[in-house]
């Protein structure tokens, strides 16, 4: 394409409408070859799936032709969609209490009567603890009063409302990942991740 200039560029998100709202399409008014821009969208998760982003963009050039262009999909892994919980917004400030929770938690998902309300779930992987320390910083429990740490607490949130926790434990030179969650669908993608993390 010769035109230096598009116009009108019109962008279209097809989230699925399983594990996003439907999104509207935005706009750009005009945009030179020269030029780059960041686009930054808002999703509305309706579930944590892991999920393929297609989006698609339609403009017109300098020469009034319309243009409509594919762009390479976005892979949303599990890892994507987790966020820290907003303990502050929860009125929840001390170490204490964010073990409290997670103690909670984790008593309700592995006692749970039907998978629907909590399943536990054991995966070995073959990484060094300071690395999930590392990559799982923002998600990591700080340790109880200084005290020598045998298990490492994670806990996600998964919007819009559920919950993923783990327990993390040397044994025979292993990380053994002990985790629960109330929506069991997520453990099969939970499972690539941290195999991933092991090549």
């Amino acid at each position: 394409m010769d035109d230096n200039q598009i116009f009108a560029i019109t962008f279209e998100v097809d989230v699925g409408t399983e594990v996003f709202e439907e999104m509207k399409k935005f706009y750009l008014l005009s945009l030179s070859k020269s030029e780059k821009v960041d686009l930054a969208i808002q999703l509305v998760p309706k579930l944590p799936k892991p999920c393929e982003l297609r989006t698609n963009a339609v403009f017109f050039t300098e020469n009034y032709n319309t243009v409509s262009c594919p762009m390479v999909p976005l892979q949303l892994t599990f890892i994507d969609l987790a966020l820290p919980v907003p303990w502050e917004q929860l009125g929840v400030t001390s170490v204490q209490e964010k073990h409290l929770v997670f103690d909670a938690l984790w008593k309700r998902f592995t006692t749970a009567t039907k998978i629907a309300d909590g399943i536990e779930s054991l995966q070995v992987v073959k990484c060094i603890r300071s690395k999930l320390r590392e990559t799982w910083g923002s998600f990591h429990l700080p340790d109880l009063n200084g005290q020598q740490v045998v298990t490492d607490k994670f806990i996600f949130f998964l919007p819009p409302s559920f919950h993923l926790v783990f327990k993390v434990y040397t044994e025979n030179q292993n990380e053994n990942i002990n985790m629960a969650t109330d929506f069991w669908k997520i453990l099969p993608n939970v499972s690539a991740y941290l195999t991933s993390l092991s090549d």
